[in-house]
């Protein structure tokens, strides 16, 4: 599974740093003559405050349930160890390194801010460094990172809470729900497709890395 995160994520930066156009054509699919009509879709916007509340349910409910664990007083059968991995992963993943370095620091653009569409900003290919935007910006999606992070966090959580006939359904809705909310931020002019793209690999490769260290092979407490 790291090899192939790893390849796929060096054949991303090669493809978006080649094709940079691509970036662009996908969000004229979704660009009208008065802006990004999903913007303005109170249902899509519902939807979209939903998930962002998914997952700061799961953010709270994970360091809450890791508190109790590690007091000896558990508030389900979850592993300690589970509920360290959850929690670590949405802090260090979408909390850390993509809202508080990348989207702060890497100066990218947001589609709706580019002059391509509507905007006066400069388009900047996803992996270049660039001063078009002073905070917030487009690289990569906070909310695909945080989409990616509760889907993983449900994967690993499944076990312990749905029974093994009802799991990958459960997994297939929550796949289909987790990846229609980043496709939004596409639909909506927020994000490019690399901006979601590379924030569902990096909080991947996190994930990787954290379970690795937390949870190992190990099915302790």
């Amino acid at each position: 599974m790291t090899r192939l995160l790893v390849i796929i994520t060096v054949a991303s930066a090669i493809l978006f740093t080649i094709v940079p156009e691509i970036d662009l054509a996908l969000t004229r699919v979704f660009f009208e003559n008065n802006g990004f009509w999903a913007s303005t879709s109170t249902p899509l916007n519902q939807f979209r405050d939903i998930l962002y509340g998914a997952v700061f349910a799961m953010l709270v409910t994970a360091l809450v349930s890791w508190g109790f664990a590690l007091c000896g007083r558990r508030l389900w059968s979850v592993p300690t160890r589970v509920w360290a991995f959850v929690s670590a992963l949405i802090l260090i993943g979408p909390g850390l390194i993509v809202n508080s370095v990348l989207k702060a620091y890497w100066g990218r653009a947001r589609p709706d801010d580019v002059k391509e569409f509507g905007g006066t900003m400069e388009f900047t290919p996803t992996l270049l460094p660039s001063d078009q935007c002073p905070s917030n910006c487009s690289f990569v999606s906070g909310e695909g990172a945080g989409a990616t992070a509760l889907f993983i966090a449900i994967a690993v959580l499944l076990p312990y809470a749905v029974a093994p006939k009802w799991q990958k359904s459960v997994l297939l809705l929550t796949g289909i729900i987790c990846a229609f909310g980043i496709a939004l931020r596409v639909m909506m002019g927020r994000h490019f497709l690399s901006d979601t793209v590379f924030a569902m690999l990096i909080v991947s490769l996190i994930a990787l890395l954290l379970h690795r260290l937390i949870i190992g092979t190990k099915q302790t407490s």
